[in-house]
């Protein structure tokens, strides 16, 4: 109940019934979640009541107010899907969130659910949630940008992409909705701390914010690409899969 995880990285795909995370499939209690994040599919299927949860990093926390869980500095830019029975929650970091935080982690990944999807949480209830950001495209019954369905949550300083709608699925939440182009620009981040946790890093392939001590697509004169420039027009050309080592993505 009093677990601690730390600097955790998944690279192969993962596919489960019910429950299902690329780091944590269900914490309990006062559990401390960072630096951990998710670079595989995870898929998570049932056609139990309340169907399936799958998530990048921890795909159900269950907490109270006294012994509240905290998930930060975490990333997901996985695939991230939950299929089966109506009420199937999938979230970038996190699927169901009760009564505990989650601070400084983004995604990136694409989320599909049969129901709720939300680009950080699908559901969250009582829960703390700030300094997040998603760019992922989210598709499902309930869409949110930032959070499927909330139940008495505080969302504080966080950002999505507008490819979707709204920032909440179920109900209405006054986050910040930008454009591809305006989330690539420090100036949005208000009050994000990019002294000691983000950084937009140079000559990085990742054009969004990520974590200072993070070699997100890190590009360098030690790349051997057959061809390209790096641009959308005339992308880097990799001979094999060799030569694609220094491009693999770690934290």
């Amino acid at each position: 109940n009093y677990g601690a995880l730390s600097s955790i990285s998944s690279q192969e795909s993962i596919n489960n019934s019910c429950d299902c995370g690329g780091t944590v499939a269900w914490a309990v209690g006062k559990t401390t979640i960072t630096r951990c994040s998710n670079h595989a599919k995870v898929s998570s299927y049932s056609m139990i009541q309340y169907g399936s949860t799958a998530a990048g990093i921890v795909a159900t926390i269950t907490a109270d107010k006294n012994d509240n869980a905290l998930v930060s500095n975490c990333y997901n830019n996985g695939e991230i899907s939950a299929r089966g029975a109506t009420g199937s929650n999938a979230g970038g970091i996190s699927g169901t969130y009760y009564f505990s935080t989650i601070r400084d982690c983004y995604n990136s990944g694409n989320i599909n659910s049969v129901s709720n999807a939300g680009g950080i949480v699908s559901f969250s209830q009582g829960a703390t949630i700030e300094t997040c950001y998603n760019v992922g495209d989210i598709t499902a019954t309930y869409v949110g940008g930032i959070v499927g369905e909330n139940i008495t949550s505080t969302f504080n300083n966080c950002i999505y992409k507008d490819s979707v709608s709204n920032s909440c699925g179920k109900s209405t939440l006054a986050l910040k909705k930008c454009t591809s182009e305006e989330m690539q620009q420090k100036a949005i981040y208000t009050d994000w701390d990019f002294e000691n946790t983000w950084d937009f890093l140079e000559g990085n392939a990742y054009v969004y914010p990520t974590f200072k001590t993070n070699e997100y697509f890190l590009i360098n004169d030690n790349l051997d690409f057959q061809s390209g420039k790096g641009t959308e027009q005339e992308p880097y050309l990799i001979a094999s899969t060799i030569k694609s080592n220094p491009l693999k993505i770690r934290i």
